[in-house]
């Protein structure tokens, strides 16, 4: 099998939209799939020379190794058999994510994968790493992508056609809460018509894409009712903490790609209740009414 690139686009503002399924095992000793994201102990250094993000899942069995880089890989290189990549985008920088059980043998194939096809790492290559590390794993896993050693080009994320573009606020900020939370509602009001709404997370900043243009009934600011019901919708799955391998690697790598505090996932349930009505409004305002 050859690669091919494409770009999924992960909804990671949305709970529960990401995810996919769960690595099996079988050990003896049954794995865990599962973790509360609030007590996820994020870490972040430099190794190497390079930015880290690292977070150990004790008895998860396997590793999620995440890379941003600036440059997209051009080498045609076989995937090694039963490897999950994924690749996608965020803040203008390619992503790359591969799936490996910890054991040795399967890392050294993913690693072996992995340095052969990425470009040797440049001063804006940040590695994420999520699962069943330890600091001295983490180390070694950094150490030897290091070595990277593929061809690559600069990476440039095409524009995506659409009549209506709705453009987000600076991601991590309680405004760009208060925008998905409106596209969310403005999705619920297009309900019914034949407008398809869909998002583009590749850039500095999310898109909200919409295939018509906006009547006035659809720009109106919804009422503190509207709001309140949205919130609540979204607090639902907020308290539900419980998070895969693949999804807490997603999480963080938002986090790098955009520099955002290493507790920024424990704190979600709190940002999304604090947010305010004054905020929703204003944004609304400022984000959809006032789009031509």
């Amino acid at each position: 099998m050859w690669i091919l690139i494409f770009v999924l686009i992960p909804l990671i503002y949305v709970l529960n939209e990401m995810g996919g399924e769960e690595t099996t095992s079988n050990n003896a000793e049954p794995l865990q799939t599962l973790f509360d994201m609030g007590q996820v102990p994020v870490q972040r250094e430099r190794i190497s020379g390079q930015p880290v993000w690292w977070a150990a899942l004790p008895g998860s069995g396997v590793v999620e190794i995440g890379v941003l880089e600036p440059r997209l890989p051009t080498a045609r290189i076989p995937i090694p058999d039963s490897k999950d990549l994924v690749t996608t985008a965020r803040n203008d920088k390619f992503i790359v994510y591969l799936r490996s059980p910890v054991e040795q043998a399967a890392l050294e194939v993913s690693l072996d994968f992995l340095t052969e096809w990425l470009p040797p790492p440049s001063p804006d290559t940040t590695y994420v790493l999520v699962g069943d590390l330890n600091a001295a794993l983490t180390e070694q896993l950094v150490t030897i992508l290091s070595r990277s050693r593929g061809p690559a080009i600069p990476f440039v994320a095409q524009p995506r056609a659409a009549i209506t573009r709705l453009t987000s606020p600076p991601t991590g900020t309680q405004d760009q809460l208060a925008f998905v939370m409106a596209v969310e509602l403005l999705r619920d009001r297009l309900d019914g018509y034949d407008i398809q709404l869909s998002w583009d997370h590749r850039g500095e900043r999310s898109i909200a894409l919409i295939n018509s243009s906006l009547i006035p009934e659809h720009r109106q600011v919804p009422s503190q009712a509207e709001f309140e019901r949205v919130q609540a919708a979204f607090l639902d799955q907020a308290y539900r903490t419980e998070r895969s391998v693949q999804q807490i690697s997603r999480y963080m790598m938002t986090m790098a790609a955009f520099g955002l505090s290493t507790d920024y996932m424990a704190t979600q349930t709190t940002r999304t209740r604090t947010l305010d009505y004054a905020t929703f409004s204003r944004v609304w305002r400022e984000r959809i009414s006032a789009t031509q």
